[in-house]
């Protein structure tokens, strides 16, 4: 089995990642579908705000790396995956046990503007409107002296590659070939 993390911030590119590498034989998971399961299993909607909440929620009551293993515990062992959604340095050692010596953990990179004008254009519920909230949102999710929260920016520094997404899909595509 053969595992591929994708961590990075808001709208850099971590699930065209995923359905690239899905396109060459991998599945797809991300450690979010834990998070939206307890959401729906609550009754409460997929906005940015209630999926960080319960996601720390669900660290501080089963252990950082929770969501890593939560997910790991559905993988089949004659598949490769593309696991997407990494935000916590805990998840990444999690998936390196798993994946023994074939795990690679890979930062996607996009530059501030153009991720702000992915996450205009997707239009998902609960995003920023404006550049300002949307870098107050996303500098929530940096690091936090609460150890269950997430820890991007170390989650980011753990990164075996970096594959940067600033130019069109197929320069993207071809970045992540090469990898």
């Amino acid at each position: 089995m053969i595992i591929i993390g994708l961590t990075g911030r808001n709208a850099a590119g971590k699930t065209t990642a995923a359905n690239l590498l899905a396109a060459r034989g991998f599945t797809c998971v991300s450690l979010s579908d834990v998070i939206r399961e307890e959401a729906k299993q609550r009754g409460l909607s997929e906005v940015r705000e209630n999926m960080i909440a319960l996601g720390n929620e669900l660290r501080e009551r089963h252990g950082p790396g929770a969501l890593a293993e939560l997910t790991v515990a559905r993988m089949q062992p004659d598949r490769n995956y593309a696991v997407d959604s990494i935000r916590h340095p805990a998840e990444v050692a999690a998936l390196k046990r798993a994946g023994g010596g074939s795990f690679s953990l890979f930062h996607v990179f996009a530059p501030l503007e153009a991720r702000f004008a992915r996450a205009l254009a997707r239009r998902r519920e609960g995003d920023a409107d404006t550049l300002e909230s949307f870098i107050r949102q996303e500098e929530r999710e940096f690091a936090s002296s609460n150890a269950a929260a997430q820890q991007l920016l170390e989650t980011e520094r753990l990164a075996d590659r970096r594959i940067d997404n600033d130019g069109t899909l197929e320069e993207f595509g071809a970045r992540l070939a090469k990898t």
